[in-house]
């Protein structure tokens, strides 16, 4: 299943044993602490995900001091498991021991053991029992169903259909032969079967499945509960009609050689030659296996990317009938580079369904995961030189605390050839401190890779085991505490910079393949506003539900991380904060829960694309200026007023408002004085001359020491007085109409006539392409004939008593046009002043109504 979510809790792999966890200072999974004086003892145990046949193992950190052989029964009574489990210890050698259960383990249920280690050797009181946990693969299952073919390729009457059922953990034969069910109508129908050794692989046939006259449909049904699976489903398989020969599927296989897979619904003749048959767009040569029903396309060289693969109808099946129709498919041979990247943005992480960190992969077994936690008490430090994502200065902040493997390849069966979604549960490899952002990084090496190379990894690839990974987490500490400069690179010295696109080589693999997000576990979701006068005002709400939070305390600091002032939200989550300084870093607290915002000038949200502006508030008091229009004509008197807001009561009594007028050239032309107003409005009607300068005047109005300002256009305005409706009773213009009558009215836009007015139309003529809606890629210009524009005056005159006047469009070109034609009329109207208004029209104008050897077709013009 393509993009299924899977939480993973991770193994750490002996390379000696499958499920023996590596590395005594690994860390361990936090639902059970497990005390760091185990290590001296203990070096790996089971832990992670493990298959329900597994075995619980445990290796000492010396050898056991007795003469043991392989095999050899050990005390039964060393395993205490919950929920119980009966069954059989042995050592496997003289420092490993194994508890093999009687019966399989229940799937996705969590064992806790206890291990007396006290029986084995002297331990302090403390440390007699060493518990640990582990937890079985959740069983789950994915059917996908392949091609059909004919048993025998003359008779195509019965037929079988394939398919293969994937399984997460091992099933045996007995519950995987009883999960699908099959029929065709009434009739049940037969699955037959073979397993692979795993037990996760098992290939299905549906057998005796008819074709019949008419299309039919075979249902196959599974349900895994039986098996301990959620998934469940049905689907119908189309089985073709006898005699319907056609293409049923197509795909393309990249592993372990590269070619198209068609399927076709009837067996074929396998000795046709398909040469030019079927094609690949980039003429690649193709060579061709036929078996049964199956046509294989091998390209001579490997293909990337997407193209086109076409089919012709010259295909033949066993009876020689052809395929009916040509096909044309688009195939994709790009094979994904291994990669791993991030799903969502951010770095607030809820906790309401623990800390889920998801992520999706590509053509990866396991993933790397090292987490570093920067401190509470360091955040603010962080925070100076760092976006909430960055990792600048890391080291003098943070300090690493988890390093480990984690396998994909356990759940859930997919297709790890195509990107999928996984989730690490983070709270179930840290413990998070309130406060603290923690660094999430996801590499890969080499080991890891699904990719198909042609050849082996070289030797000196320098590839690291699962245990040397996770060993190496003690080494790396030593960078947290020195003050060495530190290389994080395991092919640094293999870097070759022309091959860094390769996933088959070393190069390609690296640091820089690795993805990071930092994490901030809060529930708090902080926004922050600030005027001008430096009132800071504050709202606090909870991610999960958009509640408003009450009684969060808030720190806001400078830059050198002093306190500038603290508050406390309200029952509506909000507060308030008057500051002297300018603020850097908001810190809200609310019991365990800690939330951060930066408040220098580069982290506020952009507010370039939307009008937010706003009135600047001048010393607490703001001003707005209308007025009765918006444009004004020289002489008019200008009707103003201001509206002011003085919510402090600052100004006193009867303080004087003073306006002034300034015309275009910044001159001052009127000034007025208030000192009272009307409910805190101030009215001011200064007049204008009658021959005052057009343009863009400002009011200006002064009160104290503020000012505000707001700009008046004073135009000479003259509307367009006519309308004028030009009209030719038809669509298109053509030479076989003797006339073509026009009409041209104009009336004045209050309704009354124009009469009288002297008027004319123009026409100007340009080539356009000639076509016809039934014959699109039909060619009907001559592109030996060029014709050049030019305007004709088709009425020059006055117009009637009634606003109208008739004239004439016919306009002979000869046959110099190349086509059809565009005709653009321009009539004007002109006033008893000497101005006038002015309309376009258009549309085509052809000259022809036949074309050498082409009739025009019936039905279009």
């Amino acid at each position: 299943m393509k993009n299924h979510r899977n939480y993973l809790t991770g193994a750490l792999i002996c390379p000696v044993f499958l499920y023996l966890i590596a590395a005594c200072s690994a860390p361990e999974d936090k639902s059970k602490s497990i005390d760091p004086g185990f290590t001296s003892y203990i070096t790996a145990y089971t832990s992670g995900q493990v298959g329900k046949q597994a075995g619980i193992l445990v290796r000492l950190a010396e050898e056991y001091p007795e003469e043991v052989s392989p095999n050899q029964p050990a005390e039964t009574d060393l395993f205490r498991i919950t929920p119980s489990l009966k069954g059989n210890a042995f050592w496997v050698d003289n420092r490993t021991l194994e508890f093999v259960p009687d019966e399989e383990m229940r799937s996705g249920t969590r064992y806790t053991v206890e291990f007396s280690l006290d029986k084995l050797m002297d331990v302090p009181d403390n440390l007699k029992d060493f518990i640990f946990e582990f937890q079985t693969i959740t069983q789950q299952i994915n059917v996908r169903v392949g091609g059909q073919q004919a048993y025998d390729p003359s008779r195509m009457k019965l037929l079988n259909v394939k398919g293969t059922l994937l399984s997460a953990d091992i099933l045996n034969t007995e519950e995987t032969e009883s999960l699908l069910h099959a029929s065709q109508g009434s009739r049940k129908l037969s699955i037959s079967w073979e397993h692979d050794a795993e037990g996760k692989t098992h290939f299905f046939r549906i057998d005796s499945v008819e074709r019949q006259e008419e299309e039919a449909i075979v249902q196959l049904e599974w349900n895994g509960k039986q098996v301990g699976a959620e998934q469940e489903g049905s689907e119908e398989i189309i089985i073709p009609a006898l005699g319907d020969f056609k293409l049923m599927d197509i795909s393309v296989i990249q592993q372990p050689e590269q070619y198209v897979l068609l399927r076709f619904s009837d067996p074929l003749q396998e000795n046709q030659y398909l040469e030019g048959l079927i094609s690949l767009e980039n003429d690649t040569d193709l060579e061709f296996i036929i078996e049964n029903n199956e046509i294989r396309a091998y390209p001579s060289v490997r293909q990337a990317g997407s193209m086109s693969l076409l089919i012709s109808p010259g295909i033949k099946n066993r009876l020689g009938y052809r395929l009916s129709e040509s096909q044309e498919h688009s195939l994709s041979f790009e094979e994904v580079s291994p990669a791993v990247r991030l799903i969502g943005k951010g770095t607030v992480l809820p906790s309401s369904e623990g800390l889920i960190f998801p992520f999706e992969a590509v053509n990866l077994k396991a993933v790397d995961v090292r987490i570093i936690r920067i401190f509470e008490s360091n955040v603010a430090q962080f925070l100076q030189v760092n976006e909430y994502d960055g990792e600048y200065q890391l080291k003098r902040v943070g300090r690493l605390i988890m390093k480990k493997t984690i396998r994909l390849d356990i759940g859930t069966p997919l297709d790890f050839g195509s990107w999928n979604a996984f989730s690490l549960d983070l709270a179930e490899l840290i413990e998070a401190e309130p406060g603290a952002i923690y660094r999430v990084e996801l590499g890969f090496r080499r080991e890891h890779s699904l990719y198909p190379c042609e050849e082996e990894p070289a030797s000196n690839d320098q590839e690291l085991t699962e245990e040397d990974f996770d060993d190496s987490f003690e080494e790396e500490l030593s960078y947290w505490d020195s003050y060495e400069n530190y290389y994080d690179e395991d092919y640094y010295y293999y870097y070759d910079w022309s091959e860094r696109d390769d996933p088959c080589s070393a190069s390609y693999y690296g640091k820089n393949r690795s993805v990071a997000r930092n994490i901030i576990a809060s529930n708090l979701g902080i926004i922050a506003k600030s005027g001008a006068d430096r009132t800071l005002t504050v709202a606090i709400t909870d991610i999960r539900n958009t509640m408003p939070q009450a009684g969060v305390e808030i720190d806001i600091l400078n830059f050198q991380q002093q306190l500038l002032g603290q508050v406390s939200t309200d029952a509506n989550g909000m507060a308030n904060v008057s500051l002297e300084n300018k603020p850097f870093l908001l810190i809200a607290r609310l019991g365990e829960q800690r939330g951060y915002l930066k408040l220098d000038d580069g982290s506020s949200l952009s507010l370039s694309r939307f009008d937010v502006s706003g009135q600047v508030v001048q010393k607490g008091i703001k001003a707005f200026i209308y007025g009765e229009r918006g444009v004004w004509r020289p002489g008019d008197t200008l009707f103003l007023t201001l509206m002011l807001e003085d919510k402090d009561k600052k100004l006193p009594p009867d303080h004087p408002v003073s306006f002034e007028l300034l015309n275009p050239h910044g001159q001052l032309v009127k000034r007025m004085i208030r000192s009272s107003s009307t409910h805190g409005l101030y009215s001011f009607q200064p007049v204008t001359d009658p021959d005052a300068p057009t343009g863009n005047w400002t009011a200006r109005i002064k009160i104290g020491g503020m000012v505000f300002r707001k700009p008046l256009r004073i135009e000479t305005v003259k509307p367009n007085r006519l309308k004028i409706q030009l009209d030719f009773g038809r669509e298109i213009l053509s030479v076989s109409d003797p006339q073509i009558p026009g009409n041209i009215k104009a009336t004045w836009l209050h309704g009354a006539i124009a009469r009288n007015l002297r008027a004319s139309v123009n026409m100007v003529l340009s080539p356009v392409r000639t076509k016809f809606s039934r014959y699109p890629d039909y060619v009907f210009d001559d592109p030996v004939r060029t014709f050049y524009s030019e305007e004709y005056t088709l009425f020059d005159n006055r117009l009637n008593d009634r606003g109208e006047a008739e004239f004439s469009a016919r306009i002979e070109t000869g046959h110099s046009a190349p086509g059809f034609l565009n005709a653009s009329f321009i009539s004007r109207v002109f006033e008893e002043s000497g101005e006038f208004s002015i309309d376009r029209y258009s549309l085509p104008y052809s000259p022809y109504t036949c074309y050498t050897g082409i009739k025009t077709p019936k039905g279009d013009k």
